[in-house]
């Protein structure tokens, strides 16, 4: 069985899992019942909205380009799977089992498989973007990409995250920690220990003209991108439902980041296609090579 069929069925059930997963919440049938006060219900339906709209069919995409042995079909599939192990490892790990009422435990095993599963896609998605395929960045487009990432690394952690540790730490912390500290913590733990570290490196790396670093950047673009049309998305449903904790420069500083990294993931697939197709041809015509990473396996 070729390793295309197996990847891409593994993102077909990933986004209607995902799917499933957002029409069962908040924004569909309510069966899933959050331990959350409302802020948090809030920002949930905006992550089951971004799921539903984006993400979902974005996986659903990624299979059928596994199985057509299409060249970008890793680079949109990490981007589906590596969202899927963020956003639901926060659905797990983020609520306060002890303080709301809810049955989101009873729905443990469908976000774990979708955490799992998620990773797995992410992993596999990963070892089979060919480097050698890839193109080199344009020097225009390879700058603007770094900078994009160092100035998103930067906004995440010192406009949005160091804010609000220093005023836990004063002891004056925001309602968002009060309220919610389950998750508060959970989003800084991987922002700052994943996101965060993940852009600098990779837009230090871009302008050092790193090969790994454009490696990376294909597959982090798309990440980010979801994940901040996710943030946008909450921000939104805050501002509508008049929370007091939403905010006009949030939601319009996200949406723009949000944008950007969504022309970039355009653009970055753009290159890449033309180019890895070309190599996968070449390399069929070899006889010692086994065609391209999709059909080998690597």
């Amino acid at each position: 069985m070729r390793v295309g069929v197996v990847i891409g069925g593994a993102c077909i059930a990933l986004g209607l899992g995902v799917a499933a997963n957002s029409l069962l919440g908040p924004i569909g049938l309510g069966v899933i019942e959050y331990r959350t006060p409302s802020v948090g219900l809030d920002q949930l339906k905006g992550a089951d909205i971004a799921s539903l709209a984006v993400v979902a069919p974005s996986s659903l995409v990624a299979g059928w380009l596994w199985w057509r042995g299409h060249a970008v079909a890793p680079i949109v599939s990490l981007a589906t799977g590596a969202y899927a192990a963020y956003t639901f490892t926060q659905a797990i790990l983020g609520i306060d089992y002890g303080l709301y009422e809810g049955n989101n435990e009873r729905f443990f095993p469908l976000h774990l498989a979708l955490a799992v599963a998620g990773g797995a896609v992410a992993l596999r998605s990963w070892s089979a973007i060919d480097q050698d395929a890839l193109p080199s960045l344009p020097r225009r487009l390879r700058k603007t990409a770094a900078f994009t990432m160092l100035g998103s690394a930067a906004f995440l952690a010192f406009g949005l995250h160091l804010p609000t540790l220093i005023a836990a730490w004063r002891g004056d912390p925001p309602a968002e920690y009060i309220e919610i500290p389950a998750a508060f913590w959970v989003v800084k733990l991987m922002d700052l220990g994943l996101i965060v570290p993940a852009a600098a490196a990779a837009g230090v790396g871009l302008l050092r003209g790193s090969r790994v670093a454009q490696r990376a950047t294909y597959g982090l673009v798309g990440v980010f991108a979801m994940i901040a049309a996710s943030v946008t998305s909450m921000a939104a449903v805050l501002m509508v439902n008049d929370d007091p904790s939403a905010s006009i420069v949030f939601t319009v500083g996200f949406g723009a980041i949000t944008t950007a990294f969504a022309v970039l993931a355009y653009h970055l697939a753009r290159a890449a296609a033309p180019r890895a197709v070309e190599h996968r041809e070449s390399s069929s015509t070899t006889p010692r090579r086994s065609g391209d990473a999709l059909r080998r396996g690597v």
